[in-house]
């Protein structure tokens, strides 16, 4: 009976990438963190019982590899610069430790909870099915079928909310179909149509990094059976092959113009080479640990190239080097990059062990699922929907290459203590983990689709100071969709200064958390600025001269053209509102954009602004 609820707790899990609801901020996301969260912490007392009723589980080295990874990340993050993010991270990502950690009870969990074929079949079934309408969502997208187009997507995303992420699960997807082309025999076509409708749906999310994870594997899958000896076993093979060949060119037909005009040159490739240039240099800092989970972007501003302003002047705060490996090291040190390709490497020694009644067909699929992955981190990171569907791919790599052990009884006090202790750490952090976040979040998008008809100023200001007791780890998230609020063009001038002054308040105290973010400190300056502008304050103005001039250069490249404009529209509105100084302040701003403007003239934004402010000047 309880193997059975664990079952269905973890069953429910695999629904998490159709779950959407749009009364969640960052809902592609938060809500499908949440959806998870909460089903492998109900299923926690349960693992924790059959924990103590077999002891075999400690004896795997595939597993004690995976628990390894998940006690070395927590121990090198005690290191951490910015232990807050570190732990909580925020809610565009959710990849703080607390949540990253409940994939280990996930996947013990699988473990204990489907330990015969027939358990694996209904529960990849259930995979299948929901991989079934994520494709089929898709095609919606693309073909703009009734109730699923969405003239806003430039991009086919379906319920995963972007097309990067999208791409990465269906990759992983796509090789789990063809393993299960041989596994599930009373399925088997079933599973291989699903393979040839999810291979399009690669191609056209646009994403290049999954165009070029196809064409290598395809490539390994065909040099493999081109080694092998022709014979009856390998024509079947062949035959799958050559209809995914079709497929996949069919689709190349119709690819997206993003394969079509791909060069070196490219805006998206250029930045995220300067992220990871800049993480390199920012991992020489702390080369053994790193600087903490979810503290990319310190380093980033600290190192950032200054070529990323090229073109429009664009200003990037990225959080991620779209490359899982430089994060790791980046965040971790080498520490903790050691750790995590000793955790990716571990499943393929296992696959080696797969036993003899599943063959070599599903040992090769299973290996070219795996090494998808460890090319597509090449170019992005790891998501929710990724992330369940690989340690899916480990509890199942697990089965597949363990004998069966039966349960044994436990001694009295291992029998009640465990199952009791995993319910009390169950309720912890189903309070703190999921009910607070919620209602914080909740609240939150309120702010977040507020209009002037149904919510005041004040109102605002009330809802934040609940948001901010219930979650204060996410103040910064706060401040930014306070400060998006603010901005909007309905808002009186005495409420824009009173939204202005709440922003301002929680922007301190998210710099205050995390100290060494230059993002939340160039935020800090740009309420400071925009307050001093529309209440004429002088001391909101020399305030944000402040940060613009002293503060800001120390946690990043003091030459960044941003600061430089921001510093200069400072001295000019500072000029405004000081008679006496006034030539004084514009002469600055002028010096300012003039020396901006002969470092940098290969940035367009950099003459556009000086024109702007000769415009305006008096002299």
């Amino acid at each position: 009976m309880l193997k059975r609820i664990l079952q269905y707790l973890l069953i429910l899990t695999l629904f998490t990438p159709l779950f959407l609801n749009l009364g969640f901020y960052q809902p592609y996301i938060t809500g499908k963190y949440f959806w998870l969260t909460t089903f492998i912490l109900l299923s926690l007392p349960i693992t924790f019982y059959f924990i103590g009723r077999d002891k075999s589980i400690w004896q795997s080295h595939l597993f004690r590899l995976v628990f390894l990874f998940f006690v070395g990340l927590i121990a090198i993050n005690i290191f951490s610069i910015d232990s807050l993010r570190t732990w909580w991270g925020d809610w565009q990502r959710m990849d703080g430790l607390w949540y990253f950690i409940l994939w280990l009870p996930f996947f013990v969990g699988l473990i204990l909870a489907f330990r015969h074929k027939k358990d694996w079949l209904k529960f990849l079934r259930i995979q299948q099915l929901v991989m079934i309408m994520i494709v089929l969502w898709s095609y919606g997208q693309k073909f703009a079928w009734p109730l699923l187009a969405d003239p806003q997507a430039d991009r086919v995303f379906s319920l995963i909310g972007n097309s990067n992420f999208l791409a990465h699960y269906l990759l992983l997807g796509f090789w789990l179909s063809l393993v299960l082309y041989y596994f599930d025999q009373k399925f088997k076509f079933g599973h291989l149509a699903l393979s040839l409708l999810i291979l399009p749906v690669i191609f056209v999310t646009g994403s290049r990094a999954a165009l070029l994870t196809m064409v290598i594997t395809l490539l390994i899958w065909i040099i493999y059976l081109l080694i092998k000896t022709w014979s009856k076993n390998q024509i079947k093979n062949i035959c799958v092959l050559i209809l995914i060949l079709v497929a996949g060119l069919a689709a190349l037909i119709g690819a997206e113009d993003r394969y079509k005009y791909f060069t070196f040159n490219d805006t998206t490739i250029n930045t995220r080479l300067v992220a990871g240039s800049a993480g390199m240099s920012g991992w020489q800092d702390r080369p053994m640990v790193g600087w903490g989970k979810n503290n990319f972007q310190i380093p980033f501003n600290k190192y950032l190239g200054l070529e990323i302003y090229e073109g429009a002047g664009t200003r990037m705060w990225f959080d991620k080097a779209h490359n899982q490996y430089i994060d790791y090291l980046v965040e971790t040190g080498g520490l903790g990059l050691i750790l995590y390709l000793m955790f990716l490497a571990a499943p393929f020694f296992y696959i080696k062990k797969i036993k003899e009644d599943y063959g070599q067909k599903i040992s090769l699929l299973i290996t070219l699922g795996l090494f998808s992955n460890l090319i597509f981190l090449f170019f992005n990171f790891d998501t929710i929907v990724s992330l369940l569907l690989y340690f899916i791919y480990l509890a199942f790599i697990y089965f597949l290459s363990h004998k069966s052990i039966k349960m044994i009884k436990p001694k009295i006090n291992y029998q009640y203590f465990l199952p009791v202790f995993g319910a009390i750490i169950a309720i912890i952090c189903l309070i703190y983990l999921v009910w607070q976040p919620i209602c914080a979040n909740r609240q939150l998008k309120r702010i977040y689709l507020n209009n002037s008809n149904n919510i005041s100023m004040s109102q605002i200001g009330d809802l934040a100071m609940s948001i901010n007791n219930t979650a204060p780890q996410y103040t910064q998230d706060l401040s930014l969709v306070l400060a998006t609020a603010v901005d909007q063009p309905y808002w009186n001038l005495e409420d824009k200064i009173l939204g202005l002054q709440i922003v301002l308040f929680y922007t301190q105290q998210a710099s205050q958390q995390h100290i060494l973010d230059a993002k939340v400190h160039f935020m800090m300056a740009n309420t400071y600025l925009r307050l001093g502008s529309i209440a004429s304050s002088s001391y909101d103005l020399e305030q944000a001269q402040v940060y613009y001039q002293d503060l800001i250069p120390q946690l990043t490249d003091k030459d960044r053209p941003d600061l430089i404009y921001n510093l200069a529209q400072t001295y000019y509105e500072l000029s405004l509102i000081d008679p006496e100084n006034k030539i004084d302040y514009q002469q600055q701003a002028l010096n300012l954009l003039n020396n901006n403007f002969q470092n940098f003239l290969h940035i367009r934004e950099s003459g556009e602004k000086l024109k702007i402010f000769r415009d305006v000047l008096e002299f």
